[in-house]
């Protein structure tokens, strides 16, 4: 388990290790998610890579549907 301190701005520092291994560098953007009180952190990419993906199999289902 990793641990970080809040800074009075609201600012966190992610540990190195944690960054490695979600393979992270500086400047990456992040999406934050809150699901019943629990916070989910996905790199930007991350996130359109999986909506990008989502949306295909969508329109893949309404072609086969039509």
């Amino acid at each position: 388990m990793e641990m970080a301190k809040i800074t009075s701005k609201g600012q966190v520092t992610i540990p190195t290790e944690i960054m490695k291994k979600l393979n992270l560098k500086g400047g990456d953007k992040l999406v934050f998610i809150e699901k019943d009180g629990i916070v989910y952190i996905k790199s930007e990419s991350d996130v359109e890579k999986r909506l990008q993906a989502y949306y295909s199999a969508l329109v893949e289902k309404k072609e086969k549907d039509s």
